[in-house]
């Protein structure tokens, strides 16, 4: 994967990756996924790929557009848009989010585009065009604290908080019944321009 080659623990607490993203383009022959190549007593939440896969020979079905194979592992609000295609053969359909499964797996609320991806159906994720996948309606479920949509940020698709403006705020002081007082410092603005402060 673009992120993980392998994400595993073998005992104890779940392996937690969770506010991360790819881009860019992953080819293989086997555990080819846009984010994770293969994900085992895993948990992943608040993530997505763009990142396009390409099978370059064998005939492995672990290959998708998100993570090619996991293995008993959650997997929460969590959306894939990249194309999955097989070199020299011809190109999948069912590939949109995972490529294949094992053991006790729970989905909850993850997504594909339906249109740029090319694949029709997925395991793990529903399906969305790409005007749905730029729709705030259609992650009602998700937590708009650390997701914002944005026409003009992230080609229109969901996008993690992180990426905007990070600031640090000042202790609350002059505490009256009515009134309170504080302040605050942008540490970053990320090429954003902060136009408030707080008040």
């Amino acid at each position: 994967g673009a992120l993980a080659g392998s994400h595993s623990i073998l005992s104890g607490d779940a392996a937690l990756i969770e506010y991360c993203y790819s881009t860019g383009e992953v080819s293989g022959s086997m555990w080819v996924g846009g984010l994770i190549g293969y994900s085992r007593n895993g948990e992943i939440k608040d993530s997505y790929s763009f990142s396009n896969i390409r099978r370059l020979s064998g005939a492995s079905t672990s290959v998708a557009a998100f993570i090619a194979h996991v293995h008993t592992t959650e997997i929460t609000h969590c959306y894939a848009v990249g194309s999955v295609a097989f070199k020299g053969g011809a190109n999948p359909t069912d590939k949109g989010f995972l490529g294949s499964e094992q053991g006790t797996v729970s989905f909850t609320d993850n997504f594909f585009d339906n249109e740029f991806s090319n694949q029709n159906t997925a395991l793990g994720a529903s399906g969305k065009s790409t005007s749905e996948m730029q729709n705030p309606m259609t992650f009602s479920s998700w937590d708009f604290g650390t997701w914002l949509i944005d026409p003009a940020i992230n080609n229109g698709y969901p996008y993690l908080l992180p990426y905007r403006a990070q600031t640090e705020t000042s202790t609350v002081v002059n505490i009256t019944a009515t009134t309170a007082q504080s302040g605050g410092n942008v540490l970053t603005d990320n090429g954003f321009e902060v136009t408030q402060r707080g008040v």
